[in-house]
């Protein structure tokens, strides 16, 4: 079995977006101190609709580099990072290759990484609960 190791590169940092579950507002807002409104109002956390059923989703914007990134390309909030970040590159989406957006990964036709299948719906499932934004 193939074992993934990082490589510490930062580009599943940069270039997209992270989409934050309601469990990770809630988790990275307790880290912060912050209210989860203070939170989406400070890192400029912003809003879409997307084509299941009008589901919201609340996103970081990595256009550049996520706002979490230190200068080592190390997660800042590491012990509270999104559900995306914890299960990507290797596990996250995998349905639609989104493993290929690793450097790492990027030219293969598979996922020599994926040790277990984890369907899309256990994520889609955890964006119907919805936000809850009043602490």
């Amino acid at each position: 079995m193939n074992i993934f190791k990082c490589r510490k590169c930062g580009s599943c940092c940069k270039n997209g977006i992270v989409i934050l579950y309601p469990e990770d507002i809630n988790r990275i807002s307790n880290y912060l101190s912050l209210t989860k409104i203070d939170f989406i109002n400070y890192y400029y956390v912003k809003e879409k609709i997307i084509d299941l059923g009008g589901l919201k989703v609340l996103y970081l914007d990595n256009s550049k580099e996520c706002i979490f990134l230190d200068q080592d390309n190390l997660c800042s909030i590491h012990s509270v990072k999104p559900l995306q970040c914890i299960f990507g590159p290797q596990k996250y989406f995998n349905s639609i290759n989104t493993w290929k957006n690793c450097i790492q990964l990027s030219g293969l036709d598979y996922n020599p990484f994926l040790t277990q299948d984890i369907p899309d719906e256990f994520f889609v499932k955890k964006l119907i609960q919805g936000y809850d934004l009043v602490n």
